[in-house]
Parts: structure tokens; sequence; C-alpha cells
């Protein structure tokens, strides 16, 4: 059981522990002990002398006695490096990962006491068993060492039972951290978070939706019936990977959600005719009947599209990561025929779901352009150029001539793009089991958009159930470092106005960090996957390489990582 603790803890820390030496060392041991078992029962039968078999008995014994004490030294010392990271980070980072940090610590330090128990136990009785048979031979044969013996060997029996029963999740199921915790931690919390505010819950006082001002609630009722099926979204995915029509150029493994809106999305959702206007995507494909979504889908347009579609089928699936899907979906209609067929077993496959690009008219808003030009000097320029063309050509995008009428934030009521977080808490009071899926990219730029960031803190805020689909674990593990040290001033939209509306409308930036941080790491939030036994030393081995890579930037950059002087 210590051995396969090690093997877990050294795969998910990414640094030695010995595993590799101490199968080595158990596989010594076990021919040493039952060498010694054979000696003292066959020996007499082949009539060794007694100096031989005294003798052999000895260096077997001593052997495995030596082997176990090196063993259990090299387990505690692994075990302790580890515990005195974890408490060095639980010093060094804030909110949530903090939390996390002090909560691995607190779990291996148990499990510390449980391995020195188990190898103290066992070095006691061997201790005393050796002299006892040495003494044995020569006639003497203490009453009191006997006595102790047999309490030892009991006492190591009881206390190993209990010791292996808590290492394996038997007898001890540790929950992770809660935001209890730290409120207890650190009393301002709650205040902290009771200036917490939504970015559109200001607009929405300002429209009056709380007061008489039925128009803007009109607005995000008609956002709200703008649903699409998982169905069509895999029909549209067979007209952009399989027939080539729709997108010229259209690469899976290059063309962006960004690219798709463009390119395929604005052109068909174009009233036809010259001088018309345009509808949302997903109003084209119900006929302008009203089609409420279960869940609300959380994604950036740089996010290639492949990985948004297969976030969302993973969802369906009930998969934790999209890799698999995204490979399957690559394999043309023979790869997409095998992703439908298991939706349709899992009886997904007419699941509904809220996607901006499909469920907001972009043609009342971004067709016929691409922003005002920022300064060219500015780091703005350049994520504004690429979004002006086709990420797999290097094309510029066309942009739409359509005549309808655009609805940008000075018109708060008719605007589509600000009331993402207030539709999330319309149909959460409307549908039953609403949920909200983060669609994560590969680089994790999606919490540090603006309007992200925004939904998934009011999803958490607002107890909607959150769900996350990531690429891949080792994704994951890579983007730790940016993740522990988000923050909302960092974030970034679209449009410049966004931005500044969402950080306007946060009363106290630093409780919002901690709630974002909560959302995202938390017992109850978007990365949280809290186990038992061996998996649970597996998320400690993450966690421990999480501190190791955060030690490192702490250690070799003079940047905004100093974690410790935040703390």
């Amino acid at each position: 059981l210590m051995v396969r603790r090690l093997s877990v803890l050294e795969a998910g820390g990414a640094r030695s522990c010995g595993a590799k030496i101490s199968r080595e060392l158990i596989g010594v041991m076990a021919v040493a002990f039952h060498c010694k078992m054979w000696t003292e029962t066959f020996a007499s039968i082949v009539r060794w002398p007694d100096e031989v078999r005294n003798t052999v008995y000895l260096a077997f014994a001593a052997l495995f006695l030596g082997i176990w004490t090196f063993y259990i030294a090299l387990v505690i010392a692994s075990i302790a490096s580890s515990v005195r990271l974890l408490k060095q980070e639980a010093r060094c980072v804030r909110g949530a990962p903090q939390a996390e940090a002090a909560w691995a610590s607190r779990v291996l330090t148990v499990e510390l006491a449980c391995c020195f128990t188990i190898g103290f136990t066992t070095f006691a009785m061997w201790s005393l068993m050796i002299p006892y048979r040495m003494l044995s031979w020569s006639g003497v044969k203490p009453a009191w060492m006997l006595l102790t013996i047999a309490l030892d060997h009991r006492a190591d029996l009881v206390l190993n039972g209990i010791s292996v029963a808590l290492l394996s999740g038997l007898l001890w199921q540790v929950r992770g951290p809660s935001p209890e915790e730290l409120r207890k931690k650190k009393p301002q919390f709650h205040s902290l978070m009771r200036a917490l505010t939504s970015a559109s819950h200001d607009l929405e006082l300002e429209a009056g939706v709380l007061g008489p001002d039925e128009e803007w609630l009109g607005k995000v009722q008609e956002l709200a019936d703008r649903a699409i099926s998982i169905r069509n979204l895999l029909e549209f995915w067979r007209q952009l990977a399989e027939e080539g029509v729709v997108m010229p150029g259209f690469d899976p493994r290059l063309s962006t959600t960004n690219d798709v809106v463009r390119r395929a999305i604005i052109p068909l959702s174009r009233d036809a005719g010259p001088g018309g206007g345009g509808r949302a995507l997903a109003s084209v494909w119900s006929g302008g009947e009203p089609l409420r979504p279960g869940c609300m889908v959380t994604h950036n347009w740089s996010n290639l599209f492949l990985y948004l579609v297969a976030g969302i089928v993973s969802d369906a699936l009930d998969l934790d990561c999209y890799n698999q899907v995204a490979e399957k979906l690559c394999q043309g209609k023979e790869g997409r025929a095998v992703v439908t067929e298991a939706l349709d077993l899992a009886g997904t496959l007419d699941n509904t779901v809220w996607v901006c690009a499909f469920s907001i008219n972009q043609h009342a808003g971004i067709c016929s352009g691409f922003g005002a030009q920022p300064d060219p000097l500015s780091p703005s320029h350049a994520e504004w150029e690429a979004k002006r063309r086709d990420t797999a050509t290097g094309a510029l995008f066309e942009a739409c001539t359509c005549s309808q009428v655009k609805a940008f934030n000075d018109d708060h009521a008719n605007c589509e793009m600000n009331k993402f977080d207030g539709m999330m808490r319309f149909l959460a009071e409307r549908v039953e089991g609403f949920s909200h899926l983060v669609v994560v990219d590969a680089a994790f730029q999606v919490f540090c958009r603006a309007w992200c960031i925004a939904e998934v803190v009011e999803s958490n805020l607002s107890g909607i159930p959150q769900r996350i689909k990531i690429h891949s674990q080792r994704l994951l593990d890579d983007n730790y470092d940016s993740l522990a040290a988000i923050d909302v001033q960092n974030c970034q939209a679209s449009r410049p106005e966004d931005r500044d509306m969402i950080l306007s409308n946060i009363k106290d930036v630093p409780a919002f960090n901690t709630q974002l941080q909560w959302a995202i790491f938390g017992t109850q939030g978007l990365l949280s996957k809290w186990v038992d036994g061996q998996e649970r030393a597996a998320l400690i081995g993450r966690i421990i390489r999480r501190a190791h890579s955060v030690g490192v930037s702490n250690q070799g950059s003079n940047g905004s990582l100093k974690f410790c002087e935040l703390a």
C-alpha cells in the first residue's frame, strides 16, 4: 500500500519519491522474509548444524530489518518533504489555492503518521524477536521479553490494520476545503462577499428591470428562448468539416469559434434578399419557435471550434475531458457516426444548450465591423488584428452589409451582449435543472475573458450547478500557475466597453477574486473532484506538483507571481 502511495505521489507530483527503488526493496524484503521462515521450518528437517542454521537465520532476519528500516525512512522522508512544500505554498498563496494546499498538507500529515505507525511497530517487534531468538539458542528465554513480544505482535496487527484502513480511505473519507473554512480563518470574508455584485445587476437597476421597464426583461426572455440542440450542432459540424461548402478552408485543427462565426454563422443567419437584416442562427434552426435551454455554455471565441463542439458533446456523454471526442470528430463521417450513436444511446442527442455564438443575433451587433482600431503600438492591437483574419488562411474577413439595426451598450434595453448573467438568473428561476457548463480552451484563456469570468461567478453565487470540460488533466496541471494568480482586473474583452462595464460594477475587487477562485477551485467549484484512497493520493500528488511549480515561479520571477508578498 505504501509503495502504491509513493507511486501515485510521484506520478502526480513529477518529483522522485523513490517509488521505483521501493519496489525493488520490497522484493528483496519478501525474499529475505521467506528465507528466514524456511530456515526456521525446514532447517531441522535437512539436519543443518545449529551454527549454520543460526547464522543463516540471523543473516536473513537482519537483512529484512535493515531494508525495512531504510524503506520506512524513505517513505517518511518523502511524505514529510511534501508536507513542508504544501505548508510553504499555503503561506504563499491566497484564497482557494491556499485552502487546497492546507487540506493536502493535513491529509498527508495523517498519512505520514500512519506510515510511521506501520514502520515503527514492525521495527519494534523484529528488534525484540531477533535478540530473543539468539538468547533461546543458548537456553535462556526471559519471560518478560516473551510477554513484550506477544503484546507488541498484537499491537502491530491492530495498529497496522487501522493505519491501512486510514490509508485506503475505508476508515477516513476526508472532505475537501470549503468556503466556510476560509470564513472561519478570515472573518472579513463574509463582509467582502456582501460587496460583490454581478456585471449586469446595476444595469438592470438602471434599465428598470427590477421596476417598470418591461423592454429589458422582454429582451432577456427573448434571448432565453434561443437554445440549440446537440443534434443541430452535430449537423452544423457535418456541414463544416465534411461538406466544405458552408465554410471553404475550414480546418478543425486551426479554425476558431471566431472564424466560424465570421465565415459561417453570420452568412447563414442573414435574411435572404438585398437590404435584409438577420437573426440568431438558433432562431433560423428553430423556425422562430422559442426553445429553452437546459444548460448555458461559457466559452471563448479564440478557442478551436472543434473543442467547443467536443466539450458540449463530452458533457452530454458525462466525460471529464473532451480530447477523445475531439479526435473522433476529426475522423470524418465514421467518427461523427460513433459520437452520434453514443449520444443516442445516452438519450442526450436532443439536449438543448445556450451558446452565445449561435444564440445571439450577430447582425444586431458585430457583423459589420471589428470595433475601433486600437493604437498600433498598444498590446491590444495584435488581438484586434488577429480577430479580423481567418486563423487557417490568414485572409481578412468580409464585413456583413446587412441593414439590421445595431444595439450596443449605449442602448441597454435592446443590446443582446450585456445580459448574459441576467439571463442566467432568469433561466435558473424558470427551467428545472438548469445548469452551467464551462468549456475550457487548451490555454485556459476562458478565465481571462471578462464575460466568462462574470458568468462563472454569477452561477456560483446563484447556486446554479456548474460543470467544466477541459481538454486533458495534463493541461490543467500545466496552467495551474495562471489560474492560481487569476485577477479580474487583468481580464480582457472583445469590446473594451464590456470590460469597463464589468469592472465598474464590481464593488470589491479582492472579494470578487476570492469568490472567483472558489468558483474555480473550491469543493463545489468547477475543478473540484475530491476522492479517497489511492485517487486521493493522486490528487495530492498533482497539488504537490503545482505547489512545486509555484515555488519555482516565486524563486525565479521578479514579476507579479510573487505570491508570498500577497499573503
